[in-house]
């Protein structure tokens, strides 16, 4: 990569599915990276002379650096990412669905002003996690300067950064992120990103995900496949419609999963 280029990595839980099963439904199985893995990741990020570091670090120009970043707030967050990071000497952006906060499974007010005194920062999935290409203006605004807000108050520092919800997103998106104060606006378009970006390129890390890939997609290689994953359900989406896109994708991890004693291992 030349320099100002960086990578950035979507993560999303880190457990494993039978644990995490009633956080978002059978779905999200293939999202949970387990404990071990992760700290083999970071442990190679730190071999191959790389540092993992927040948006915001990023976005200014640091060399060497692969942008860490977390949607949905889960209380693994600070449970098992955050020991991990600190033991690497490394920090991430953190990205919180605020209605989530406080409920089961989720990070506390408590906890999120405990990872940004730790230097962590913390960064807006939302209010409520909806697809935002579906919304109108008012809605819209409330789901990104309110959430933004809510979050400033309770860990008392700036929100400047935001991830949108499914990747979805359109202009009148992306304008009304800027009218609400972000910074930066993180989606899930598959690529390398430049510093000062305002809309941010990430990869995400599947459970499947080894880590000889892992190490190539930091280093802005191995990315053919996961664009052309992308481009295939991108399309599924605009085909078959949103809910309906969810619901294939629901029964489709469900498929592939075993279910033991009612829950999908």
């Amino acid at each position: 990569m030349r320099e100002g280029e960086f990578v950035c990595l979507m993560y999303h839980d880190l457990g494993t599915p039978v644990e995490r099963a009633g956080i978002e439904g059978t779905g999200h199985a293939s999202y949970v990276v387990s404990g071990t893995a992760f700290a083999s990741q970071m442990a190679h990020l730190r071999a191959q002379g790389l540092k993992g570091c927040k948006v915001g670090e990023a976005l200014q120009g640091a060399g060497g650096v692969v942008a860490l970043t977390f949607d949905d707030g889960t209380s693994t967050d600070i449970e098992l990412a955050a020991p991990a990071l600190s033991y690497a000497g490394f920090t991430a952006t953190f990205y919180i669905v605020t209605s989530r906060v406080e409920t089961p499974g989720y990070l506390t007010r408590n906890e999120l002003r405990c990872l940004s005194e730790l230097g962590f920062e913390i960064g807006s999935h939302s209010m409520t996690h909806p697809f935002l290409p579906r919304l109108g203006p008012e809605e819209l605004r409330h789901e990104l300067r309110d959430s933004k807000d809510q979050l400033e108050q309770w860990i008392g520092a700036a929100v400047s950064h935001f991830s949108c919800p499914f990747g979805g997103y359109t202009e009148a998106t992306l304008a009304a992120a800027r009218e609400a104060g972000y910074a930066s606006f993180a989606t899930s378009r598959i690529g390398i990103n430049k510093a000062g970006a305002t809309l941010l390129k990430r990869v995400a890390v599947l459970r499947s995900t080894s880590l000889h890939n892992f190490g190539r997609v930091c280093a802005g290689k191995s990315l053919i496949y996961p664009r052309a994953r992308q481009v295939v359900l991108s399309g599924l989406r605009s085909a078959v419609g949103f809910p309906a896109y969810s619901l294939i994708s629901h029964l489709r991890h469900r498929q592939k999963g075993t279910v033991k004693n009612g829950k999908v291992a």
